[in-house]
């Protein structure tokens, strides 16, 4: 059976070309990385995270954290109100990795759908961050 699309130990694998159009796609939006639906260029993502740059339009942010360092601002997500995936990991535990939040974090939006937050800074969510849409959450 030959298809494009297949399950692998419950997980989707498909060619890298349908990847790689996706990105493409994605990045004709807009040349501003904070005004892209979907972000998973690390450079872009701390960018947009540590100049608060992020909008509406942000819907997915998929960052590969190892050997980063940096300090986020508490509001950072306040004007990403449609973010619906926040995927921040460190791929193997060797990895040198921390996202800093020394003055807390005020807000989570809404809309999220999964949570994923490797070495997450702090002891627990934001007071105000109502978790009705969130499907799935790991922060090992």
């Amino acid at each position: 059976d030959e298809s494009l699309i297949s399950l692998v130990d419950n997980m989707i694998e498909m060619p890298n070309i349908f990847q790689d159009t996706g990105r493409f796609v994605v990045f004709q939006e807009n040349n501003e990385a904070g005004k892209r639906s979907r972000l998973w260029d690390s450079t872009d993502i701390v960018d947009v995270l540590t100049n608060k740059s992020g909008t509406e339009a942000v819907e997915g942010i998929f960052l590969d954290a190892s050997d980063l360092t940096f300090e986020l601002n508490p509001t950072v997500f306040e004007r990403m109100y449609r973010l619906r995936l926040l995927k921040i990991h460190c791929p193997t535990s060797e990895n040198h990795c921390k996202v800093c939040l020394p003055q807390g974090l005020h807000s989570l939006p809404d809309e999220l759908r999964l949570l994923h937050w490797e070495r997450y800074p702090l002891g627990s969510l934001p007071r105000n961050f109502n978790p009705k849409n969130l499907v799935e959450l790991n922060m090992p």
